[in-house]
């Protein structure tokens, strides 16, 4: 895997390591398969959020594991694991990441995994999965597959999970629900897709995908599409990449700060939410929806239930000029708007921020850690240029 990393804009220091997604060709494979004997059943099953990512423990081969709980994926397990449990192979085709990047694995049956009191057998799982999962100590992904015979409700303020398949062991308000569609592209993993709209109007229909810890995910491609509706304004110009899936980082290509007039979900509404569009990959709902209110995922009913914590919600914020990345264990400058050209050159190295050492860094640490820059507006940058000069460097969110 390429050692040059990007990071994520709103934190700065952040990762956007999304979730993949399987694709199939001559030989269909369905990851909807196998399941649990038990019916009319209820397990709550605590869960950590650390930068947005949600993990669980699970119980595989007698022993307790953390995995990470990821919607807009199938399950599946890292190559330590595997060969610790030696699982059945049972097919073996191309993975395409969040990206649009792809590589071969193989798909395994996993027996005997539970989630709390539930036992699940025969579920098919990605093998191998690698990179980034060993910064969170994760040894799989517990995913929408194994999931698709439940409902499942996620409470933030508890941080707890309740799967179900009994509606009325969970209060649902049929006013919170929406229709929720399973396999947008036809992969047979039972992903959730929702509705949201946008200038009240238009209709676009969006993964919901908890492995993102973004609130929105946007696609170029998406952009293009609601570009005659006037649902959006071009905030700010740049060139670079921004995020890493399983199978590396996008491409670099342009790249557009926009701001949403107003999004909807249900009867929440979410005004001047911003978003800059990947060059590849599907557009999502992510895990940041939990900070606006509680979700169930009703997969037995194809419904989607949000609860907010109130109807409206003004997502405006300021934001930092430029882009860092993580390129051979030092913080450079990546991606850099159109309003800050002048600041900085891309490939400029950060060695100090606001007289913290940066000269080397450990990209798990940047991961698994609150973002070096929150709760800050402004900061002060030591900055290192391509003849080893170095120059102090204001920066303020705008």
């Amino acid at each position: 895997m390429t050692p040059f990393i990007h990071i994520k804009t709103s934190v700065l220091i952040f990762l956007l390591f999304s979730v993949y997604n399987t694709t199939c060709s001559a030989q269909q494979f369905s990851f909807n398969q196998g399941g649990t004997a038990k019916h009319n059943y209820y397990v709550e099953i605590p869960y950590e959020i650390i930068n947005g990512k949600i993990f669980v423990n699970v119980v595989l081969n007698g022993k307790t594991r953390r995995f990470i709980f990821d919607t807009g994926a199938p399950v599946a397990i890292n190559n330590k694991l595997t060969r610790e449990i030696n699982p059945k192979v049972l097919h073996r085709n191309k993975i395409k990441d969040v990206n649009g990047n792809a590589d071969s694995l193989n798909f395994v049956e996993l027996n005997d995994l539970k989630l709390g009191e539930l036992s699940f057998s025969g579920i098919p799982a990605v093998s191998g999965i690698a990179g980034f999962y060993d910064c969170w100590n994760t040894e799989g992904v517990i995913g929408s597959n194994l999931l698709r015979n439940s409902i499942v409700s996620m409470d933030n303020q508890k941080k707890v999970l309740i799967l179900t398949d009994n509606a009325e062991k969970v209060k649902l308000n049929e006013q919170d629900a929406i229709p929720m569609r399973l396999d947008s592209s036809g992969t047979s993993q039972s992903m959730p897709v929702i509705p949201i709209y946008l200038n009240n109007n238009i209709r676009l229909w969006l993964e919901f995908d908890t492995g993102d810890s973004d609130f929105l995910r946007f696609t170029d491609q998406t952009m293009k599409s609601i570009e005659p509706y006037d649902c959006f304004k071009v905030m700010a110009k740049g060139y670079g990449a921004m995020s890493m899936g399983l199978f590396g980082l996008e491409g670099a290509a342009d790249k557009y700060l926009l701001k949403l007039n107003t999004l909807k979900i249900g009867d929440a509404r979410f005004d001047q939410v911003i978003t800059i569009p990947n060059n590849e990959g599907r557009p999502a709902i992510g895990s940041g929806i939990l900070d606006y209110g509680n979700i169930t995922l009703d997969y037995i009913h194809h419904k989607f239930y949000f609860k907010p914590k109130k109807k409206d919600f003004n997502m405006n914020e300021p934001q930092w000029p430029f882009q860092p990345t993580v390129q051979d264990n030092k913080l450079v400058v990546s991606l850099i708007w159109d309003n800050a050209q002048k600041l900085v050159k891309p490939g400029e190295q950060i060695i100090n921020i606001d007289g913290k050492d940066f000269s080397t860094v450990d990209l798990c640490n940047l991961l698994i850690n609150p973002s070096i820059l929150a709760g800050k507006t402004s900061a002060t940058l030591r900055v290192k240029d391509a003849t080893g000069k170095v120059r102090m460097v204001r920066i303020q969110k705008r």
